[in-house]
């Protein structure tokens, strides 16, 4: 499988936001990793349950079927709901998790054990505005240029094709 750590990159704040990453576990910075070692989207990430990992012996995928929403009600209050489908109907894959980060899978189960989804806090299931918010905090912590949770995806996708994968792969994924 494919080892994200062992692929070259151009992007040098890659190594050093996944090195904080790594080093500064919980909900939020695991829910960031996912989205740079599997490409997927942030609204497709607020909305995982358990139900969509699957275990292939060392390793995990998940299966992308729902994405996050939001928009204003005619009352002008802005409204947060699961869509039974991802963004595109491209969007509908299975994002495999690198064999070096199958550890994520314990995690988030020692840490939500029980939730609905997967990315909840104080049972309430987080949004991604919650995320945004803790990439741009990290990005200024770590005095590296400003990433959002589309750049995480576009990182992902530079890695692979700098590493000369299949078009196939890159394309499905």
């Amino acid at each position: 499988l494919l080892s994200m750590r062992s692929l070259s990159v151009k992007n040098t704040d890659y190594p050093i936001m996944m090195d904080y990453l790594e080093t500064h576990i919980d909900i939020w910075n695991i829910g960031i990793i996912l989205m740079f070692v599997t490409g997927i989207r942030v609204g497709e990430l607020v909305s995982l349950s358990y139900s969509d990992f699957e275990e292939h012996g060392n390793f995990f995928s998940i299966k992308i079927r729902h994405t996050a929403t939001r928009y204003q009600n005619e009352n002008g209050e802005w409204v947060y709901e699961i869509k039974d489908t991802p963004k595109t109907d491209a969007g509908i894959r299975n994002a495999v998790i690198p064999m070096q980060y199958s550890w994520i899978y314990g995690e988030l189960k020692r840490i939500n054990p029980d939730g609905e989804y997967v990315f909840m806090r104080n049972g309430k299931r987080m949004t991604t505005n919650t995320i945004r918010r803790r990439m741009k905090r990290i990005c200024e912590k770590l005095n590296i240029y400003q990433k959002s949770p589309h750049k995480a995806r576009k990182t992902y996708g530079s890695i692979l094709i700098d590493n000369k994968l299949d078009e196939r792969l890159i394309i499905g994924q």
